[in-house]
């Protein structure tokens, strides 16, 4: 087993919902790699399942409330969040647009890779297709600049 070496690792995920499982991983993560920190929960439903089993479980407003980035930043300054996993799709574009505030705090949004990174835009278009396939083919990477593949 490692030996527990530098600050607590406090990662933060948003909207758990029923994500016990998930949280139950990270947890035993912590106890297999003798790391220190928490695993910290935020949700809109007191009766969210997964927060039962965070180590630190927050109620938040609604994503759409203008008071849930003020709320997120309070969480992430009061806990020392070291990584953010947005785990719901609405959840990215609006840590992307928020990301200057949300690193300015030394935290950091984990997301599928570079995803965080990502102009805004692509964000705000990756839970809508007929949208990131609407905009304008000079503004896309190449990747996406050919023909959609037909659907049913």
């Amino acid at each position: 087993m490692a030996e527990n070496v530098g600050s607590p690792v406090n990662l933060l995920f948003t909207s758990v919902g029923r994500r016990v499982e998930l949280l139950r991983a990270f947890r035993q993560a912590y106890r297999d790699l003798d790391l220190a920190g928490n695993v910290v929960a935020l949700d809109i439903d007191p009766l969210a399942p997964a927060l039962q089993v965070a180590d630190r479980p927050y109620i938040v407003p609604r994503l759409t409330s203008p008071d849930f980035v003020p709320a997120l930043l309070e969480i992430c300054h009061r806990e020392r969040i070291s990584a953010i996993f947005p785990l719901i799709d609405p959840d990215i574009p609006l840590l992307a647009h928020h990301r200057e505030a949300i690193e300015a705090t030394q935290r950091r949004i984990s997301a599928a890779r570079g995803l965080s990174e990502w102009p805004p835009f692509v964000c705000d278009t990756q839970v809508d297709s007929t949208a990131l396939l609407n905009r304008p083919q000079k503004h896309m990477h190449p990747m996406w600049r050919s023909p959609p593949c037909r659907t049913w």
